[in-house]
């Protein structure tokens, strides 16, 4: 079950990144999501957060899923997730075609950034979050991603 920590972690990423999409002009982001690609019918996902990148010739999606993979997934640790199984979802995406998917430890305030390419991160709040060739020239700091105020 998702707490106000939960919540607030969504927003603060919505907030660090969203307006760089739209400025940019790159693509979609929202919260909960349903994405399941046309030929999966077994995995219907549902991420805390996500984007979709390069989206000029696509309609918004207004019954459904959508039938692509998102770009970027965030997936935020509640009391009850455990990291393993954090993994086997993020696993999940990293192979259905997703970029990148962090999992956000609030209790630890620790982002696993975990990149389709296999390479990991681990993300400290003293740290900044460089998306490379996924959002170029956009960074964030990980501190701003736990912030309660």
């Amino acid at each position: 079950m998702a707490t106000e920590e939960h919540a607030y972690v969504t927003e603060n990423v919505t907030l660090l990144i969203a307006p760089y999409l739209r400025e940019k002009k790159l693509g979609r982001s929202g919260p909960k999501i349903r994405y399941r690609k046309l030929e999966d019918h077994a995995n219907s996902l549902l991420p805390d957060w996500s984007f979709r990148l390069n989206l000029a010739e696509q309609s918004v999606v207004t019954r459904g899923a959508v039938p692509v993979m998102p770009d970027f997934v965030l997936e935020v640790q509640s009391p009850d997730d455990s990291i393993p199984e954090m993994r086997r979802k993020a696993a999940i995406y990293l192979r259905l075609g997703t970029r990148l998917v962090w999992l956000a430890l609030p209790r630890q305030k620790v982002i696993l950034a975990l990149w389709a390419d296999g390479d990991e991160q681990v993300c400290s709040v003293e740290d900044t979050f460089d998306f490379g060739d996924l959002l170029p020239g956009f960074s964030t700091a990980i501190g701003a991603v736990f912030a309660l105020e």
